[in-house]
């Protein structure tokens, strides 16, 4: 008499996985903006039936979602990058020199880089990648020349006057910057904010000091790195990158 086996099912990605790294990507990059949706159903929906599979089989898991995304590119494969690091964490230096985890790591950086996010907005382990194959802030995506004084169009501030620059989001209670020039003659930017999640008071910060305006705007605009929500026209050219258009 013959013995049968029954074989154990192989694990295979769902059949929506690329609405899922599209869904998840979009969430990682942006979970602020992104604040009506929970991050428990998130997780719950897109990654938690994932880890059978990553975890049965962590190199068949990597191959397969290579296989799924890299076609699509976009948010599929930015998602799928943000993926693997929720299945492996810190182990994930095991794939550093597999093809699959490459192929994932430079599609998802190129899409933000031809995304112009700057580079505030890259996860930690994704910079990380970056600069371990030679990429450096300067090369992430193009700066715009900084002004020179003699360029700048900035009105000047009197002794113990402020001004309002910058508005960080649209939201009413949003962080601003504001600008002051101090009685000794130089010049301070203070950050407006509320003293808490539970005291929406109003307070202000002094963040940067420099001897003259052109000097803290450029501080001001590496800062940010991009333009934020608001912004006074004159602080405008001093943002070295682009707004992102994701």
């Amino acid at each position: 008499m013959g013995i049968f086996r029954k074989h154990q099912k192989q694990p295979r990605l769902p059949d929506d996985i690329i609405d899922m790294m599209e869904r998840f990507g979009r969430f990682e990059l942006d979970p602020q903006g992104n604040s009506t949706v929970d991050a428990g159903s998130i997780w719950i929906e897109t990654q938690a039936p994932l880890q059978p599979f990553a975890q049965a089989d962590p190199e068949g898991f990597l191959v397969a979602l290579a296989g799924a995304v890299l076609p699509v590119g976009g948010w599929a494969v930015y998602g799928a990058s943000c993926t693997l690091w929720e299945c492996f964490g810190s182990k994930i230096d095991i794939f550093r020199q597999h093809s699959s985890y490459n192929a994932i790591m430079d599609a998802a950086l190129a899409f933000l880089r031809a995304n112009g996010v700057p580079p505030m907005r890259v996860r930690g382990y994704e910079w990380q990648y970056w600069i371990q194959n030679g990429g450096t802030s300067d090369t992430w995506v193009p700066r715009r020349p900084t002004p020179s004084q003699d360029e700048a169009s900035i009105s000047q501030l009197q002794p113990g006057e402020t001004r309002r620059v910058t508005q960080l989001t649209s939201k009413t209670d949003s962080n601003a910057i504001l600008v002051r020039r101090n009685a000794d003659g130089r010049y301070c930017a203070l950050i407006d904010a509320k003293w808490s999640d539970e005291d929406p008071r109003r307070v202000q910060n002094e963040w940067k000091f420099a001897e003259s305006l052109h000097e803290l705007y450029i501080q001001i605009g590496l800062a940010m790195q991009v333009p934020t929500y608001w912004y006074d026209r004159e602080l405008e050219p001093y943002f070295p990158l682009p707004r992102p258009r994701i």
